[in-house]
């Protein structure tokens, strides 16, 4: 089963009045929507049929997580991945750092200091403490982001 559909070009594009571009991206995005969750369907169903298969393939492979392949019906092959996250115990963490030098736990923890911006910017202009965050404080700003919107 294949789907196709016509959709101008960006030439194209670029040649409609606004108030038609407007619409054409509403349009656009209601498709978007209906596709999005005929795809989750169809993402789903496929998941449920071959769990099984899938938690054999584990079990064969001897693996928890990381990527398994296996044969299925019709002459396809499935891929099934489990991710791995791991989850540490700040307080336990905290607690094994407390006795050791600052050499041994810069080399087994990954530590990033951050300032949260509430208390950045809660802090008066002239503290001290304020103007040396300012130093070592970078703001970078992204793209901007425009949207086309009819008038009410």
């Amino acid at each position: 089963m294949t789907m196709t559909t016509n959709q101008p070009n960006r030439a194209a594009l670029m040649t409609f009045a606004l108030p038609d571009l407007y619409d054409y991206r509403v349009d656009t995005n209601a498709e978007l929507l209906r596709a999005k969750a005929a795809l989750t369907e169809v993402d789903g169903v496929i998941a449920e049929r071959l769990r099984p298969l899938s938690d054999i393939a584990y079990v064969a492979s001897g693996k928890m997580h990381g990527t398994v392949r296996f044969e299925v019906d019709g002459g396809m092959e499935a891929k099934a991945d489990i991710a791995k996250k791991v989850e540490w115990d700040q307080q336990r963490l905290r607690e094994i750092a407390s006795g050791m030098d600052w050499p041994t736990i810069q080399h087994f923890f990954k530590i990033e200091f951050t300032v949260p911006e509430k208390i950045f910017d809660a802090l008066p202009p002239d503290d001290p403490r304020k103007r040396a965050l300012t130093a070592a404080r970078t703001v970078k700003y992204g793209e901007p982001k425009i949207v086309l919107e009819k008038k009410e």
